[in-house]
């Protein structure tokens, strides 16, 4: 579930040029269980990013299994969309550790490292075909920021991990004075084993908007699909 919530939806914050630090929380749960946390320090300003995020699980979940994952990234703003310039990763999944590097020219993610070090794969996707995608943890922060009422529910984009590609889209399907709801669907695209495929390659989710102040919206919570049956976060 982790794995899933993290692919979808987590640099070291930029200095003291970049303004307005806002900070993200969620709880994730599976059914009436605390499963796992999700923190997102964001700094933006003078047309540049930067955010470090960490998601991990907690109570008895963490009793099992320690799932953990920690981020940060770092880029610009172009026309009001995320170019990621740097971007590092470590996954651990209870049973391997996993971390990666990526960097960026020109929008195009570039792969440094990858450890433990892989032989070449028959579902390898090449990062040169991935220009425009955005890494994990600006995509987590593109849905989960606080966005003008017309931006609610107009979240499209694809991620690249370094080994996996998805496509993320959502629409919105109602709206009042205090609250919207959208749908959408996390979509697995390339780099995954027919294994993982044949498990399940869309996850559904339900989105609500609520007001953050000052004219801005934020989702207040999200239901997930996952491969352990339905996640929700909901912001703290």
């Amino acid at each position: 579930m982790m794995r899933a919530v993290l692919a979808i939806l987590v640099s070291i914050l930029a200095t003291a040029a970049l303004a307005a630090e806002e900070r993200i929380l969620f709880d994730v749960r599976l059914g009436s269980i605390k499963a796992g946390e999700l923190q997102i320090a964001a700094s933006e300003g003078g047309g540049r990013y930067a955010l470090k995020g960490r998601m991990q699980s907690t109570g008895l979940v963490a009793a099992i299994r320690k799932v953990r994952y920690d981020a940060s990234t770092r880029g610009r703003l172009s026309r009001g969309r995320y170019v990621p310039s740097e971007y590092s990763e470590v996954t651990n999944s209870g049973r391997k550790e996993e971390s990666a590097v990526m960097a960026y020219r020109g929008g195009v993610p570039q792969v440094k490292q990858y450890s433990p070090p892989r032989e070449p794969g028959p579902h390898d996707v090449d990062p040169s075909t991935q220009g425009g995608s955005l890494d994990p943890l600006t995509a987590l922060y593109a849905v989960f920021r606080a966005v003008p009422e017309a931006e609610a529910c107009a979240t499209g984009f694809r991620t690249f991990d370094g080994k996996r590609v998805a496509q993320f889209e959502t629409s919105k399907t109602s709206a009042s004075a205090d609250e919207i709801v959208c749908t959408g669907v996390y979509r697995r695209i390339a780099g995954y084993d027919p294994e993982e495929l044949s498990e399940r390659q869309q996850f559904p989710m339900t989105m609500v908007y609520r007001p953050a102040g000052n004219g801005l919206w934020h989702v207040s919570q999200m239901e997930l699909q996952t491969l352990y049956g339905k996640a929700r976060m909901i912001r703290k």
